[in-house]
Formats: structure tokens, C-alpha cells, sequence
């Protein structure tokens, strides 16, 4: 998303990787981030959880100038989440949607006949949903051609950017659309399969399944310079003018604009599984579970909550971060896909179906962007009733 800076940002402590650990968690999700103007800081982190909610809840803490750090009660047992400009978004256990924050584009206007949603994303006036049949739902503000969804698209992965949007088809191409001014919009002809993608400020990244990272977009602040000798890339995330990306032997690489320390990797950091970008913070979901956040923490966004408990994924929004709490029952039980509380045939047949490039589905229990053997390993290890 394009981001827009205030002049003198307050700075914050920078959360390092011997800082607190939020817990158990299963994946990592980018959501959209921006900066804004100094007169709405709000200068201390905020937690919001639904009150009285466990596991399958939703938590934020971080800016809350528009409410998109506070979680609705309404909202409900939760399957993911994901930030936008100034809203939040969450998938319902049940496959419905919830949104809260900001709402002057309509962007926290959910259609009510919207089910069976998979993912979603936040842009910067609208907000985006994956069906599980691969068709994608753009509400709120569509301006500049975010809500123009190819004809016939179906797809397996989506990203929202400030104006723009990706998503890779069920073939493993990538298709963008929305506004182009910078070529973010302008898939490379030469990219091929993808299994990883993300949406920044204006600048778009994808990982090929070879594990080379491609971006194109604007590149103000090197963010599209990926480095020549990056490879064996698993998943990549884009945040306001910095990109960072996790490779499969566990080591995090960031490029761009390092004004914050967005860019700057704690040293021993361990291995990491995924990341996540914000506007200017960066977060690391590490090999056990543990999360580690560095960059700015202006608005309290690196700061993880110590009694957050355990997650099974978060999320990176403005100047906020969000949470999925669901890793209470996930977490002793990988594999249970339907969430009955038992591995079985079931969730084999979910598994099977999801075979091959997959880095959204719950099925891909190894989160390396990848349904294959090595999950259906997982899975088979865990079968029966989840203890």
C-alpha cells in the first residue's frame, strides 16, 4: 500500500529476538500498512481480546486511532486474520467474514452473502476474500480498479496492496490488477509458477517455485533491488518501502528502506519458519513457535503482548499487528483441518485435495508453501482423537 509518512515519526524500543515470546504459532499472514500523521498518535500499545475468549479468538494491540485494534465481541471464533489501512479483517471458524476499523470507503462493509472464505486481505480502502472455490469478493472503496477481478479468475493465494491486488491462480501463475502507475500492476513475463506472494506500498513481490524472488513496482527505497544471491526463498512479504523474505534453511533477508531497523535481522535470530511486514516493523515467526518483531515501535506494534498465549498466526496491519488465537486446539492436534477435534479420513481427503503448491491452505501443516509428503507425514502422526 502507498503509506503516507508523517515528517517526524515518534520512535519506539525495537522488540529483539531475546525479547518476550508470544507462544505457539502456526503461520504468519501480511496484511497492508501505513504511517499516519502525528496528530492521531496514539503513543502507547493497546491489547484487545474478545472478552472472555480462549482459543479461536482474534487479539490486536498497536495503533487504535480508527478502532483496528479493537476486536468486536462479535466477532467470534476465528480461522485467520489480516490488516488492512486503518481495518482489520478475520475469517470466522464458520468460513464467514468480520472487519472493524476504519469504514469510510465501505472497506468494513461485508457482504452478507459472503461463505466459505479461506483468506483474506486488506487494501487500503477495500478489503479481499478467498473463497474455497477460488473465487475472490472485493468490497469497499475500488477506485483505481481493485474491484475489477479478472473474468473467470480462480485462484489459491491473494495480496492487497495500497491501490493494487495479486493473486496466484489454481495454475501457479500470478495475475495483478488495480492502480499501475508504478508497474506493480505489471506481472513480469518471465516469472512462471509462483508459491509465494505479497502486495506492498507500491511495489509487488512473488516467489517462483524455483525459489527465486521477483518483485516489480517502485523501487524509492531499493525494495525491489533483491539480492543476486538470495535463493531457496519459501515465502516473501512486502511492507511500505522494504521487503524481507524467509528461506528454507531458516534465514531471514530483508532489503529496502532500513529508516526504522526494518531491515535490520537480530543476529541468532534461529530459524525461521515465515515473516511479515508492517509499514516499518518487521516480524518473524520462528521454528517452536515463537514470534520476534524489529522496527518501529512507535505505536506499540513490536510489542507482543507477554500474555498474549498461543496463536496460530498473525498478522501485520498499519501501525497494529493482529493475532489468531485458534492455536489452542491446533497446536495439540496438527492436522485436525475440520477442527471436529479428530485426524481422520476427513481431513486426509482435505489434504489430498490441496496436494502441490498451496501457501494459504491449512493443509500445508509444514508451512513451506508446499501440501506434500512431508505433511501427509504430519498428518498421519497425529491420527485419531486429538488429545
Amino acid at each position: 500500500m502507498r503509506l503516507f509518512r508523517s515528517p517526524e515519526p515518534i520512535r519506539g524500543p525495537r522488540r529483539s529476538a531475546s525479547d518476550g515470546a508470544l507462544g505457539r504459532v502456526d503461520r504468519i499472514a501480511y496484511g497492508a500498512a501505513v504511517l499516519g500523521p502525528r496528530s492521531v498518535i496514539v503513543a502507547t500499545a493497546a491489547l484487545s481480546i474478545v472478552p472472555g475468549a480462549a482459543a479461536d479468538s482474534a487479539a490486536a494491540w498497536g495503533w487504535n486511532v480508527s478502532g483496528q485494534a479493537t476486536v468486536p465481541a462479535s466477532t467470534g471464533p476465528v480461522r485467520a486474520v489480516a490488516g488492512g489501512y486503518y481495518h482489520s479483517l478475520a475469517v470466522r471458524s464458520d468460513g464467514t467474514v468480520a472487519a472493524w476499523g476504519f469504514n469510510g470507503n465501505g472497506q468494513c462493509n461485508v457482504p452478507s452473502t459472503l461463505s466459505s472464505v479461506v483468506a483474506v486481505a486488506g487494501g487500503k480502502e477495500c478489503s479481499m476474500a478467498l473463497r474455497a472455490d477460488g473465487t475472490i469478493v472485493v468490497w469497499g472503496g475500488t477506485g483505481y480498479g481493485e474491484g475489477n477481478v479478472p473474468a473467470g479468475l480462480l485462484a489459491k493465494s491473494i495480496a492487497a496492496g495500497d491501490y493494487h491486488a495479486l493473486a496466484i491462480r489454481t495454475t501457479g501463475s500470478v495475475v495483478a490488477w488495480g492502480l499501475n502507475t508504478s508497474g506493480q500492476a505489471t506481472v513480469p513475463a518471465t516469472l512462471g509458477a509462483a508459491k509465494s506472494i505479497s502486495a506492498g506500498s507500491c511495489h509487488s513481490l512473488a516467489v517462483q517455485t524455483t525459489g527465486r524472488v521477483v518483485a516489480w513496482g517502485c523501487d524509492t527505497a531499493g525494495q525491489c533491488a533483491v539480492p543476486p544471491t538470495l535463493t531457496g526463498v519459501v515465502q516473501v512479504a512486502a511492507g511500505e518501502s522494504h521487503s524481507v523474505a524467509a528461506r528454507s534453511t531458516g534465514a531471514v533477508v530483508a532489503w529496502g528502506s532500513n529508516a526504522q531497523g526494518q531491515c535490520a535481522v537480530p543476529a541468532g535470530l534461529g530459524f525461521a519458519r515465515q515473516v511479515a511486514a508492517g509499514a516499518q516493523h518487521t516480524l518473524v515467526l520462528l521454528e517452536g513457535g515463537d514470534v520476534v518483531a524489529f522496527g518501529s515501535n512507535a505505536y506499540g506494534q513490536c510489542s507482543v503482548p507477554g500474555t498474549l498465549g498461543i496463536a496460530a498466526g498473525i498478522a501485520a496491519g498499519s501501525y497494529h499487528s493482529l493475532a489468531d488465537l485458534q492455536g489452542v486446539s491446533n497446536a495439540f492436534c496438527l492436522g485436525d483441518l475440520n477442527l471436529d477435534r479428530a485426524v481422520d479420513g476427513d481431513d486426509l481427503g482435505r489434504l489430498l485435495s490441496s496436494w502441490g503448491p498451496a501457501p494459504d491452505s491449512p493443509a500445508d501443516l509444514t508451512r513451506d508453501g508446499v501440501v506434500d509428503g512431508d505433511d501427509l507425514g504430519q498428518m498421519l502422526g497425529a491420527w485419531g482423537p486429538c488429545g
